[in-house]
């Protein structure tokens, strides 16, 4: 990996956390699952909520209703795009 992807890869893990949100980007569900089982309840409960609502932003940003179904992997890639554009905006 270069500097700058060295970089923007430890932006996207600061723009993540400070979301409050677990780092998504380059990992696995089975992985997410695991720092999500691994995490204090209360704090586990704040990412979940914090992802959906980055995911209802979205939505309303596209003026979309917010039952739309998506598969789970559109909806990660959404989460992880939007935490992705802070990145790079840094």
């Amino acid at each position: 990996m270069t500097d700058a992807q060295l970089l923007l890869n430890a932006l996207y893990m600061f723009h993540a956390f400070e979301e409050g949100i677990v780092p998504i980007r380059g990992r696995s569900t089975d992985e997410i699952i695991s720092d999500l089982e691994n995490m204090h309840p209360d704090d586990a409960r704040r990412a979940k909520r914090k992802y959906r609502k980055i995911w209802r932003q979205w939505l309303r940003a596209q003026d979309l209703d917010s039952t739309r179904r998506l598969q789970p992997h559109q909806k990660r890639n959404v989460v992880d795009g939007a935490i992705w554009k802070k990145a790079r905006q840094e």
